[in-house]
């Protein structure tokens, strides 16, 4: 029979190890191959990868059958050909990965694994070459790792790149952060839904707010919140506008006050020295008092007592 290749669900599964393979060579040159290579109608290995490489290394002429079936057998078949009578390079964690690549997100539902094809296991099912609940712990680690980092991540761990624990705590951390966006997000909307409700609320209790939305062309906003938030800014600039108006004429009147009382406390000061001026005409000293005053106040002096004190 001619073979034309793997079977992708086969190439999902990492290939036995060179130790291994030198071992199920020596095997099969003592007592020939006892399992023969599965392959599909169209000539694709669906189980026997290892099988064919050993008959190969030992010379031996390989045996063939065909497995006529439908994807989902396919899927179930190589899944339980590799995970059943594992060797010893087959961890628990490479398993896994290898699994969840051939189910892939078609056998995920709701962050669980299922079986929409209905052959009597689930995806998350008990392969014999495992411990149940470390098999089933892996299955549940390697469906997140498939949700939420994709079937590359798993490829790694198929291949050894990485293992299974890292890849799910990293797929971990990301759910969550994904997951507190998502909540993040829907706080955002209802809040969002309150404050339309608070706005529209707001334009039907007040008749002012009211005519000015109506005098707004249509379409002028978004929703009933952009609306509001124009009215609130405008109302604010108007109220901006009005405190700065205030304030300029309280400045302005306390200028005013200040410049009175100023000039009220220059006529105190006049009234109260108007007696001096009036008695230097008589004064025994006025000629020493006006010697030791500056010539510009002698001079302004002599000027205001002739023009006023004299009636000159």
């Amino acid at each position: 029979m001619r073979i034309k290749g793997n079977h992708p669900y086969a190439d999902a599964f990492p290939m036995a190890s060179e130790e291994e393979l030198g071992e199920l060579a020596e095997s099969i040159a003592a007592v020939g191959l006892i399992h023969p290579i599965v392959l599909t109608p169209q000539g694709e290995i669906l189980d026997g990868r290892n099988r064919l490489a050993a008959c190969e290394k030992a010379g031996v002429e390989p045996t063939f059958e065909t497995r006529d079936g439908d994807d989902d057998d396919y899927k179930e078949f190589v899944i339980g050909a590799n995970t059943t009578g594992r060797r010893e390079s087959m961890t628990v964690q490479i398993a896994a990965a290898s699994t969840a690549l051939i189910l892939g997100h078609d056998r995920r539902k709701n962050g669980q694994w299922n079986n929409p094809g209905g052959r009597g296991r689930k995806g998350d099912g008990n392969p014999s070459g495992f411990n149940r609940n470390t098999w089933r712990e892996a299955m549940s680690q390697a469906g997140v790792v498939l949700d939420e980092l994709g079937p590359a991540h798993l490829l790694e761990v198929r291949d050894g790149a990485a293992s299974l624990n890292s890849k799910y705590e990293q797929a971990r951390r990301q759910k969550g952060e994904r997951e507190q966006a998502e909540a993040r997000k829907v706080e955002a909307e209802r809040q969002a839904e309150q404050r339309e409700q608070r706005a529209q609320e707001f334009f039907e209790n007040d008749a002012a707010a009211r005519e000015w939305l109506d005098s707004k062309p249509e379409g002028a906003f978004a929703n009933m919140r952009a609306a509001f938030s124009a009215i609130q800014e405008e109302r604010e600039e108007i109220r901006q506008a009005e405190e700065a108006r205030r304030e300029a004429e309280e400045a302005e009147r306390r200028e005013t006050e200040e410049r009175i009382n100023r000039h009220a406390r220059y006529v105190e000061v006049f009234v109260t020295n108007f007696g001096t001026g009036l008695d230097m005409a008589t004064n025994p000293e006025r000629n020493e008092i006006l010697q030791a005053c500056e010539p510009r106040i002698r001079d302004r002096f002599l000027e205001i007592e002739n023009t006023y004190l004299k009636g000159n």
